[in-house]
């Protein structure tokens, strides 16, 4: 798989009290996250991201990213501007020897288990496009755009008929 926006941070450099680090995609990185999740553009793709240390060899990342994209509306077609913002928080992990998760009590990360780490680095630009992606309306609708139905009465009058112009013709040669 290739990464298109990779910002690779080594686990031993993280001092214990933590680091901060800016993010920010560059214009071919953005090209290559818009092709990925199907966006007409992303215009800016930014944000801050701390890292702590956690549990024994372990990473929390917290963060806010924010992108400003054009989307293609599932309704018209039409492009249209927005601008997403999400909140980042993941744990990562190191392996023991025995190649097990250093993970002993699952259930106080709410659920999610933690990333691992690899190679000693976690990639801060990976896991910004992955929420990236979660982040983003699966069906976007450009404002004012909605979706017209000939069930409703109201519709029924204003939508063109298809064959109309032949149901018409029928009727005269009755």
């Amino acid at each position: 798989m290739t990464v298109e926006f990779s910002r690779l941070i080594p686990v031993d450099r993280v001092p214990d009290l933590g680091s901060r680090e800016k993010l920010e995609a560059n214009e071919e990185e953005r090209a290559g996250l818009a092709a990925r999740f199907e966006l007409v553009s992303i215009r800016s793709f930014t944000g801050k991201m701390e890292l702590k240390p956690w549990r024994k060899g372990g990473i929390r990342v917290t963060g806010r990213m924010e992108a400003d994209v054009t989307q293609s509306c599932v309704v018209t077609l039409d492009p249209f501007d927005t601008n997403v913002t999400f909140e980042i928080e993941r744990f990562f992990l190191g392996k023991t020897n025995a190649g097990a998760t250093q993970v002993r009590d699952v259930e106080s990360l709410e659920g999610d288990e933690p990333d691992l780490i690899v190679d000693n680095s976690i990639d801060l630009g990976e896991l910004a496009a992955e929420e990236l992606g979660l982040a983003l309306d699966p069906y976007p609708r450009k404002p004012g755009a909605e979706f017209v139905s000939a069930a409703e009465p109201e519709a029924a009058e204003n939508t063109r008929q298809p064959f109309a112009s032949l149901a018409a013709l029928r009727k005269k040669g009755d």
